[in-house]
């Protein structure tokens, strides 16, 4: 009895929150409010980054404050060490963070299994759960990447994915996203000056690299070593370092070298206007995106946290 009370508490807690918008007053006081949090000495911040997952109409956020991770109001038990991505399968949650790929239960946030001990430099940064093979795909930093298969609960290498390109400089690969089974989109950073910047598109089905679009580095930069990727309605959006990036799934297919769109986000305070950036992940909602962001507040003097929308 006491266990099906637990599972409709924790169904209602989850819930609440599902079928309705992702209102930014919401948003703002739940999360986006403890995005900055201030550090051990003056002048110091730590930045809480606040993730999201939506499945089947419901959003989970994960967020860490105080040192202690919670899932939509669920503590986490062990905390688990820093936290880069997740997904939630059924009743299942999985964390990329930086000792490997940990899965908790989702109704009493108590941890199951850490999956993998990843050697350095290949530690999970990015997740994308493929429902019609069962695989949970990782973006694994200079390994590339690999799926943990839900089913035989083993982790596949699939491929390197131009760690060392053809230069001899190194990449790592950190996040990843697909369109459903036809192709997988990763972003990769360059670990070393010449390293290869862009995104890469992949065969899941037959394994092959289909193609790599450099970033422009003169016009667009590089990638973010915390930038995460998604995809709707055939564009590739990334949250590049807080700003957020727009490229067609056309371009990637057929360009080696791509300048993304940048969606800019003011705001103006007094005379002063300053751009929005967005820390963790962008919620993509009724043709918009919201987010938690970081400014400048010119009256206090101190960065602070504030929910966000391109509307």
């Amino acid at each position: 009895m006491k266990k099906l009370l637990l599972i409709a508490t924790l169904f209602l807690l989850f819930t609440s929150q599902a079928f309705s918008k992702v209102d930014l007053n919401w948003l703002n006081q739940n999360y986006c409010s403890k995005l900055i949090e201030a550090g051990a000495q003056s002048g110091y911040y730590k930045i809480n980054d606040v993730l999201h997952y939506k499945t089947n109409q419901e959003d989970y956020f994960l967020q860490r404050t105080n040192g202690k991770y919670s899932l939509s109001n669920l503590s986490l038990s062990p905390n688990p060490a820093p936290v880069r991505d997740f997904v939630v399968v059924e009743d299942k949650v999985y964390l990329a963070t930086s000792k490997g790929l940990f899965e908790y239960d989702l109704l009493t946030g108590k941890l199951l299994a850490q999956v993998n001990r990843p050697e350095p430099h290949t530690a999970p940064r990015g997740l994308y759960f493929q429902a019609s093979t069962n695989r949970l795909y990782m973006a694994n930093e200079a390994m590339g990447l690999s799926f943990f298969d839900l089913a035989t609960r083993k982790i596949v290498f699939v491929d390197d994915l131009q760690s060392v390109n053809s230069n001899g400089q190194q990449s790592l690969s950190i996040a990843v996203v697909g369109d459903n089974e036809d192709h997988l989109f990763i972003a990769m950073t360059g670990n070393t000056e010449k390293g290869f910047n862009g995104v890469i598109v992949f065969d899941p089905q037959t394994n092959q690299l289909v193609s790599s679009s450099e970033y422009n580095r003169r016009t667009a930069g590089v990638i973010d070593p915390y930038a995460s990727i998604y995809e709707l309605n055939g564009v590739i959006t990334l949250n590049n370092g807080g700003w957020i990036h727009h490229v067609k799934k056309s371009e990637l297919l057929t360009k080696k070298v791509i300048k993304p769109t940048w969606q800019a986000l003011p705001h103006q305070q007094n005379n002063y206007q300053q751009y929005v950036m967005i820390e963790g992940d962008l919620i993509f909602e009724d043709g918009q995106i919201k987010g938690c962001g970081k400014i400048y507040d010119r009256n206090s003097g101190q960065l602070t946290g504030m929910a966000v929308s391109t509307k």
